[in-house]
């Protein structure tokens, strides 16, 4: 048996030709499930090919009736070979018709190729960015808001703030009849749309038509983004009394910040550091090893660090400390309890000795750990740099000293970070306002103290305003030089070590700058 159009040999059951794609007897003349079912997959496969034939036709001209109804001449080119296009031809090709055929309010037949590019996407062997969009407007054609929702989800999920995810979205909700989340959709396309074209990505570049007619919607969509400029920016920072000092300002109201509100939440520097890494956070705390991870995501914040100048993280132990601690801690056996693996601590710690042995444990559990005997010793950061003494444990080393007598330069252990997506305006202006709010609570140190001693997990008050005193200092105001040579030093080391998988392009955000 050949094709009647190609004149291929076919095996006796085939149904489709799979060079050209012609079908070889009448298809079936109903489709039990309906339009927006889509098709068995064994199904889907031949009349892939099938459809997409007939898209290549139509397209040339073959096999068609011209305006006046007359049948023009066929083509002399044979038909294309389907069996060398790829799988992501395939689907674009369906789409492209799908759009096409729908755009000329010809509904059935749009209907009818739906299904089969929906199975093209779904055969797949990956699906990026721009492949999930396309799937969400195969969904809203079909009326299905439901999977569009789901791929707008995706998107956001890969790509945070990503403009197809709005734009589904809000097509998606305005099917549903929800006008407040549909609106909610279009504010948030117009304020990551600066930030996110101007990263250039090339799904953008091909569906420039698209962004621009629906940033025109989503003006007329949201009259009143015009006119209410306020911009809500979440903050995150650690449970700590330091961070609670920093930030006591902005968190009850004691500066302008214009047209910026924020909306702080607390964690602890480990979880945060990872949170970071999904992009979850707009600005954070974050350890400075931490930020090696993050540096093409976000910029630090001239504004908020924690340095420690000649102190810092401190490794403490049931034992008295040895003569030698750094080759004490590779003693066979030898187990070091450590607060998470991305904190700077942690990093301090390898530079100091790379050969160690750890265990992560809660930062806030290590000493407990270390008296229980579970671990030989313990690395210490917030306040157990002062209280470890009261648990009868003894200090072997402290990476801040020892960092000092390597570099002369104070230990970079934390800072503030800003997501970049929301563009250099508004991270001058959180960097002001972080900036504002250190200079208020160095100015009403006793107000911002009672603060911080909520924070201080069961520090009395001296020693409060003694921890407070080491980690929110002249270099917590700004990096100024020699903070911002440690950074870059201690990544740099890191980084020459193999603790960190390439060299960091350390960027700074000022205010007024």
């Amino acid at each position: 048996m050949h094709c009647r159009a190609c004149g291929t040999a076919l095996a006796a059951p085939a149904k489709f030709c799979h060079k050209c794609g012609a079908a070889v007897s009448a298809p079936p003349a109903t489709r039990a499930a309906g339009w927006r079912a889509g098709l068995p997959w064994g199904v889907a496969g031949a009349a892939l090919g099938a459809l997409i034939a007939v898209v290549a036709l139509r397209a040339s001209g073959g096999g068609m009736r011209d305006a006046s109804g007359s049948t023009p001449p066929v083509s002399r080119l044979g038909p294309p070979d389907i069996s060398q296009m790829s799988p992501e031809e395939r689907a674009t090709r369906l789409y492209n018709r799908v759009l096409t055929l729908h755009s000329e309010g010809k509904a059935d037949s749009a209907g009818f190729f739906l299904p089969m590019a929906l199975q093209a996407y779904a055969m797949l062997p990956a699906l990026d960015v721009d492949a999930r969009y396309h799937i969400g407007v195969l969904d809203l054609t079909g009326g299905d808001e439901t999977g569009a929702l789901a791929q707008a989800d995706s998107i956001n999920h890969a790509v945070p703030n990503h403009l197809f995810a709005s734009m589904l979205r809000a097509r998606a909700l305005e099917l549903r009849r929800d006008a407040p989340g549909a609106r909610q959709a279009y504010d948030n396309f117009l304020r990551h749309e600066a930030a996110e074209r101007a990263r250039k990505r090339p799904e953008y570049a091909e569906h420039e038509t698209n962004l621009n007619t629906f940033h025109e919607q989503a003006i007329r969509a949201t009259p009143s983004v015009a006119a209410d400029k306020t911009r809500t920016i979440h903050l995150a920072h650690s449970p700590d009394a330091d961070d609670a000092f920093m930030f006591w300002a902005l968190a009850t109201g004691k500066i302008d910040t214009g047209d910026r509100r924020y909306v702080q939440e607390l964690a602890d520097i480990e979880s945060l550091n990872r949170r970071a890494l999904k992009g979850e956070l707009e600005v954070t705390a974050v350890s400075v090893h931490a930020y090696a991870h993050l540096a093409d995501r976000y910029a630090l914040l001239a504004h908020g660090a924690s340095m420690g100048d000649r102190y810092g993280p401190r490794i403490v132990a049931r034992d008295a400390r040895p003569a030698d601690p750094r080759g004490a801690l590779v003693r066979p056996g030898t187990v070091i309890a450590v607060p998470g693996e991305l904190t700077t601590a942690f990093l301090a710690l390898k530079l100091y000795q790379p050969a160690v042995r750890h265990v992560t444990v809660p930062f806030d559990e290590i000493e407990n750990y270390v008296t229980a005997g579970r671990a030989e010793a313990g690395l210490l950061i917030h306040e157990g740099q002062l209280t470890y003494g009261d648990r009868g444990l003894h200090l072997w080393a402290d990476l801040g000293e020892w960092w000092h007598q390597e570099t002369g330069l104070p230990l970079p252990l934390g800072g503030n970070v800003v997501r970049r997506d929301l563009g250099p305006a508004l991270m001058r202006g959180i960097a002001r306002d972080l900036k504002a709010s250190i200079e208020y609570g160095l100015a009403h140190r006793h107000e911002a103290l009672a603060h911080a001693k909520a924070f201080s997990r069961g520090m009395d008050d001296a020693r409060t305003d003694q921890f407070v005193g080491m980690y929110v200092n002249g270099y917590t105001l700004d990096y100024g030089r020699d903070g911002r040579r440690a950074v870059e030093e201690l990544l740099s080391r890191a980084q020459r070590a193999g603790l960190i998988p390439a060299p960091v392009a350390v960027t700074f955000v000022a205010a007024g700058h």
